[in-house]
C-alpha cells in the first residue's frame, strides 16, 4: 500500500468528497423522479428520443435476475471492497489520476444503485429512457458505472 503522506491524505479527502457528491446527485435525481414521475405516463424531453419514464428494477443490468435483492447487496459489497482495495493501491503520481477517477464512478455508481438503493428500496430506482433505440431504462448511477 503507498505511504500515506499529507499529499495522499489530501487527495484521498477530495475523492471521498468527489464520491459523496456523484452519490448525493444520483439520489437527488432519484428523488426527483419518485416525487414527479412514479405512477404518471412517461414526459418526453426530446419528443420520440428521450423521456423520463419511472421504473422500479429489482434486478441487474436490463432487468436479469429479478428480485434477487441480498445476492446484489453481497454482490455489491464485495465489489466495493474490491475497488477500495485497488484504489488504495494506486501510486500517488499524475499518471494515475484516470484511474482513480475510474475507481471512484464505479464506487460511486456501485453505492448508489447497488447497495444504498437495494437495502432502503429493495429495488433501483430508474428514470432516463432512449425511446428512439429502445434503450433499457437506467439512471445517473448507471452513468457513472459505464
Amino acid at each position: 500500500m503507498p505511504k500515506l503522506t499529507r499529499r495522499r491524505l489530501q487527495s484521498t479527502i477530495i475523492d471521498v468528497c468527489f464520491i459523496a457528491l456523484m452519490i448525493f446527485f444520483d439520489q437527488f435525481t432519484k428523488n426527483m423522479a419518485v416525487g414527479h414521475l412514479m405512477d404518471k405516463e412517461p414526459y418526453p424531453i426530446i419528443d420520440g428520443i428521450l423521456e423520463f419514464h419511472y421504473l422500479e428494477n429489482r434486478g441487474a443490468a436490463f432487468g436479469i435476475l429479478q428480485n434477487n435483492r441480498y445476492f446484489f447487496i453481497a454482490a455489491s459489497i464485495m465489489i466495493l471492497l474490491f475497488i477500495l482495495y485497488f484504489y488504495l493501491k494506486i501510486p500517488d503520481q499524475k499518471k494515475y489520476i484516470p484511474l482513480r477517477i475510474v475507481l471512484l464512478l464505479l464506487f460511486a455508481g456501485a453505492f448508489g444503485n447497488n447497495l444504498l438503493d437495494r437495502v432502503l428500496y429493495g429495488y433501483v430506482i430508474d428514470f432516463l429512457y432512449f425511446k428512439s433505440i429502445n434503450f433499457p431504462i437506467f439512471n445517473l448511477a448507471d452513468c457513472y458505472v459505464v
